[in-house]
């Protein structure tokens, strides 16, 4: 029988073994297939049970860099690529920390992740310093970064960010939940990439109304997000707000205040709702005219 303490040797040992011989590490290479077709993608199909990855075949005319795609089986295993990451780069408390297994064990991750080069290679720098025990799935990932390019080894050791970025998503979402997910994560995947999109994010968020800017912040920290982090809640705000399309805007944010019971904390609800669909509009004629892409829509 495994004890918790041989586990965490194994694991260790597991650990060593691949940073002496990195090659051991198992890394696909991506399919390329756009959003609609990852999402119809037959899971009989995958090359791993556990996992399968994709590269975004539109964005690849667009930027000379990866957005990968990965699709997990379930939640669990979502959780050992990508969950370690969200506590290290996006949840308050411990921001620029490598939580241990039992650490994340009780504590809520996300249903989908993005993540771009630089926070990745500060992630994998971080356990390569401390000689942190990764999961089978992150060393995996670590390998997979390396082969696309999205990290690179430096030349005096550690890892520094190449190009590109990744999102994941899991089939144990609804089919909504998954639509509404590789919307989401595709477009902070865009942000990542294309500076003129994050100024236009950046200049919207700054510019909105005092009671709405209240509110989708209060938001933010409701769900756990580390609202002290500005380019986070420029980013989380673009893509909250162009995940569903024109027509459910208000609908969706009149569901977040009732599921906050902000009441009228932050101002009549028809006048916050108005604030949003307004920039849900700007934001949707700004990725049509740029990309073909609009709210709720990431296939061009």
């Amino acid at each position: 029988m495994k004890t918790p303490f041989r586990e965490k040797i194994m694991k260790q040992a597991y650990t060593l073994l691949l940073i002496i011989f990195p090659a051991l590490a198992q890394a696909l290479d991506p399919i390329w297939a756009n959003p609609d077709a990852i999402l119809a993608y037959s899971q009989n199909k995958w090359r791993d049970s556990r996992y399968e990855v994709f590269r975004w075949q539109d964005m690849a005319s667009i930027f000379d860099a990866p957005i990968l795609i990965f699709d997990t089986a379930t939640y669990d295993v979502q959780n050992s690529l990508t969950k370690r990451l969200a506590f290290f780069v996006e949840k308050p408390d411990s921001n620029g920390r490598l939580l241990t297994d039992a650490e994340l064990a009780p504590l809520n991750g996300w249903r989908a992740h993005d993540y771009k080069a630089d926070d990745l290679a500060a992630f994998f720098n971080a356990a390569a310093r401390t000689r942190f025990a990764l999961s089978r799935e992150e060393l995996e990932l670590r390998e997979l970064l390396l082969n696309t390019g999205i990290i690179r080894q430096g030349q005096t050791g550690g890892f520094i960010a190449g190009v590109g970025a990744i999102v994941s998503l899991s089939r144990e979402s609804s089919r909504s939940l998954r639509y509404t997910h590789i919307v989401h994560e595709c477009f902070h995947a865009i942000f990542f990439l294309d500076e003129d999109f994050r100024a236009f994010s950046r200049r919207r968020f700054e510019n909105l109304d005092s009671q709405a800017r209240r509110f989708i912040l209060a938001y933010f920290d409701y769900l756990g997000y580390d609202t002290s982090n500005d380019y986070l809640m420029v980013n989380e705000f673009m893509g909250y707000i162009l995940q569903q399309p024109l027509s459910e805007t208000v609908s969706s944010f009149t569901n977040r205040a009732v599921t906050m019971r902000a009441g009228t904390r932050f101002g009549p609800l028809v006048e916050l709702t108005r604030v949003f669909q307004v920039e849900a509009e700007a934001f949707s004629a700004y990725v049509n005219q740029r990309w073909g892409l609009a709210a709720g829509k990431i296939q061009r």
